[in-house]
């Protein structure tokens, strides 16, 4: 899996593989679907349980290599070695009369989440939800904060660098607009006691000037804002709005457009709920010591099924998600096969007693 590279929007090969060992592994109904999305399913009837990873990464193909009890390469840690601990899972349940287990490998979720809506429109049935996301082998993610993706386009009459007194700056006007965002944005309405419950601003794509000796004449970035629980993503396009038009009052010279991208709000799940108790039971017959509930700043697709299905969800999987996205992906390999003794007997717990 790790050698096969799938940035979002190139799964097709990485899918065929799983589909293909998928089938060999014993589980029915394999196949994918029109967006890509690879399925199979182990077991029959009630309850119904769906184990959902993903299959893209982040672009940056990572050399594959295995040290020190570890393999290295993009996805290790986010999220290869989750879906692949969750098909090894379902297909030990196959032969189990536990109920349904729908192993589900989902394409775009790095992206704009095409994988999970689809799923959505298909209204896939279930009982339960899990997630396979870097938890931590010893620990569950029960919450995620909301996201927003805000674009900016600046637009000026530009020049010769020579005399910058001739026109606006789109790049510097860009930058100055960051600035006021990030040191306004809902500061003083939020009591922070941990970085799970504070907004947060990272400015990810910034594109600007056309030639070393024009005065910039447009500037277009993209901002990435996590939203914590206590707040709605609306209100906070709408203190970005208010922003915004403030700025364009005092630079009338610049064409200014926002756009928000992409929305969607927080979700934290009932820690009291069957497939929590399921995993916390799980990683203390495996592991021998209790897990640890913990809330991550990230967005998933737990937050999409979360609250559009009102169904009980969770997020488990081996890795340290700080390693996310990074040079050093790693995944311990202790970790992953013990992950997966884990989903099975969480599996297994939560089909005994539903």
């Amino acid at each position: 899996m790790l050698e096969i590279y799938s940035p979002s929007g190139q799964e097709a090969k990485l899918a065929t593989l799983l589909r293909e060992e998928m089938r060999y592994l014993g589980l029915k109904n394999v196949h994918i679907d029109p967006i890509g999305n690879v399925l199979g399913e182990a077991g029959s009837g009630k309850p119904k349980i769906i184990l959902c990873g993903h299959m893209d990464t982040v672009p940056g193909f990572l050399e594959v290599r295995e040290e020190d009890n570890a393999l290295y390469g993009r996805g290790a840690v986010d999220a290869k070695s989750s879906l692949a601990a969750m098909i090894v899972a379902a297909s030990r349940l196959n032969t189990k009369a536990l109920g349904t287990i729908t192993v589900i490998g989902v394409v775009d979720e790095e992206g704009d989440g095409s994988g999970i809506e689809h799923l959505l429109r298909t209204k896939l049935d279930a009982d339960y939800f899990i997630f396979g996301e870097p938890s931590g082998v010893d620990k569950i993610t029960i919450g995620y904060k909301g996201r927003i993706q805000f674009a900016l386009k600046f637009k000026t009459a530009g020049g010769h660098a020579s005399a910058p007194w001739t026109s606006e700056n789109a790049v510097e006007r860009g930058y100055d607009l960051w600035n006021r965002i990030r040191n306004n944005l809902l500061v003083d309405d939020i009591d922070v006691a941990d970085r799970f419950h504070e907004v947060s601003i990272c400015l990810t794509v910034l594109k600007g000037g056309e030639f070393p000796n024009n005065i910039p004449e447009n500037c277009c970035m993209t901002l990435d804002i996590r939203v914590p629980p206590q707040l709605a993503c609306q209100k906070v396009v709408e203190e970005l709005n208010r922003i915004v038009e403030a700025f364009k009052k005092e630079h009338p010279k610049v064409l200014i457009e926002s756009k928000v991208e992409g929305l969607l709000d927080a979700y934290e799940a009932d820690r009291n709920s069957l497939v929590v108790k399921g995993l916390r039971t799980a990683v203390f017959r495996v592991l021998g010591r209790n897990a640890r509930l913990v809330r991550k700043t990230g967005t998933g697709d737990m937050n999409v099924i979360g609250l559009r299905q009102q169904i009980p969800v969770v997020t488990y999987g081996p890795g340290d998600s700080r390693l996310d996205h990074t040079q050093k992906e790693r995944i311990d390999l202790d970790d992953y096969l013990n992950s997966i003794k884990i989903i099975e007997t969480a599996a297994e717990y939560i089909a005994n007693n539903h």
